[in-house]
């Protein structure tokens, strides 16, 4: 932030290359790293609040060739570029259009939707799979009060806060408990996660996707060059530490997509 400011009022224009491990799935074997895949979205937003300033990703797994990371670097450059070094090879992300020839398949039940309950996309997620795919959800994170307690909730709050407001919505889209299960708790303690998702999926099946839904929504909105390190991990650090708990709570599962 401080760098992107001086440049700015200085009226340089900078190229930021980036380097990182973890953040690119290419060959998959890669042991991903979501705290490390922070950096692409600070970098994102970094060019879009700074027109001034540019980046790249060059994400270097263990055993590059150093001749192939130098190639990385001597390439034209183009902003926003993902390049990964593996081994001897380089590899650059590339998007294309195609058109889906067959019906997306319908995932395994039931979802899963964690994190910050009451800000974001929940309420998005959630009428997706009851209304789209028609299967259960599950519930877990901070921000919602526990069940039991949502009528009084509703009762002496605004119905125009986030948790009302994902409350009501919640309660149009199925039977409490059966296709709606709200479990409030803290998602990075990977004990307490662990427990929970193995009580429930004994119940009702194991989780075949997952939504994360920390650090969204307005409350959670920030520009750059506001930020200092209190509100840096105000912001970042649920999310961080959510993001690690669930990879290994779920290193042991297959969801069809997370």
């Amino acid at each position: 932030g401080a760098l992107a400011k001086v440049a700015s009022c200085l009226g340089l224009a900078l190229r930021i290359t980036c380097f990182t491990d973890g953040t690119q799935d290419v060959t998959g074997v890669e042991d991903l790293c979501p705290e490390t895949a922070l950096a692409l979205g600070v970098l994102k937003v970094l060019s879009q609040e700074y027109p001034n300033i540019s980046g790249r990703i060059v994400d270097v797994a263990k055993g590059a060739n150093q001749h192939t990371v130098f190639a990385a670097l001597t390439q034209e450059w183009r902003a926003d570029t993902v390049l990964a070094v593996r081994g001897r090879r380089l590899w650059q992300r590339q998007h294309e259009l195609f058109t889906l020839e067959v019906e997306p398949r319908t995932p395994r039940v039931p979802l899963l939707i964690i994190g910050d309950l009451a800000e974001g996309l929940t309420l998005a997620y959630a009428r997706g799979a009851r209304e789209v795919w028609k299967v259960p959800i599950i519930l877990i994170g901070r921000g919602l009060p526990d069940p039991s307690d949502w009528e009084s909730w509703l009762a002496t709050h605004d119905p125009k806060t986030p948790a009302s407001q994902v409350i009501t919505g919640l309660r149009k889209l199925g039977t409490l408990g059966e296709d709606i299960i709200v479990v409030p708790g803290d998602e990075s303690d990977q004990v307490w996660l662990e427990g929970t998702l193995n009580e429930i999926e004994t119940r009702i099946g194991a989780v075949g996707g997952v939504f994360h839904v920390s650090a969204m929504g307005d409350a959670s909105y920030c520009p750059l060059d506001e930020v200092d390190r209190d509100r840096f991990e105000r912001i970042i650090a649920p999310k961080r530490r959510g993001l690690n708990t669930l990879a290994q709570v779920h290193a042991k599962r297959s969801p069809d997509f997370d």
